[in-house]
């Protein structure tokens, strides 16, 4: 099951901003908190405008999920940034907490 929301939220950040807004109140809750080595953000409505800009500086890039642990609310996916060329640009972490309610309450990138 969460291999499934991982996998969503990877699929947010490729789409166009009703789809992603759609998605995001899903899986996020409101006060979701973001942070990566670039950025920090805070509040689903500023994270995805976040990814907007992200889908503006890297166009037709996708993500894809490689691993997912989770235990106690708590959860950990390995992914890979692909290029509009299929081509692999980089690997990396993302750690996330999860509310009762099985909303993601954070994320935080390493990259």
């Amino acid at each position: 099951m969460l291999d499934e929301k991982w996998a969503t939220y990877a699929k947010a950040w490729s789409q166009p901003d009703d789809e992603r807004n759609a998605t995001l109140a899903t899986l996020t809750s409101v006060d979701v908190v973001y942070t990566d080595p670039t950025a920090q953000v805070e509040g689903r409505d500023g994270f995805s405008a976040h990814i907007g800009q992200f889908q503006k500086d890297v166009p037709g890039a996708h993500f894809e999920i490689i691993d997912v642990k989770d235990h106690h609310n708590q959860s950990l996916a390995r992914w890979k940034l692909c290029g509009k060329d299929g081509n692999e640009m980089m690997q990396g972490t993302s750690h996330a907490s999860l509310n009762e309610d099985g909303l993601f309450t954070s994320f935080t990138g390493f990259f």
